[in-house]
């Protein structure tokens, strides 16, 4: 298994999503684990037949 080295998680390095920023590895799995709960949220409440509030309450997509 490959791991990235400790002193690399925190360098911002990768470009953000923002034009013009960067980002660390841990700020990347961070927003990808927050989306996946997102996900996860919206499939229960389409299984509960609620209304999603896309993409959240008091968020627009670009936030």
């Amino acid at each position: 298994m490959n791991e990235i080295p400790q002193s690399l998680i925190a360098e911002r390095t990768l470009n953000g999503h923002a034009k013009g920023t960067l980002m660390s590895i841990s700020n990347l799995v961070a927003y990808l684990i927050g989306w996946g709960e997102l996900v996860i949220k919206w499939e229960a409440k389409s299984k509960r037949g609620e209304v999603i509030d896309f993409p959240e309450t008091n968020y627009k997509w670009t936030e």
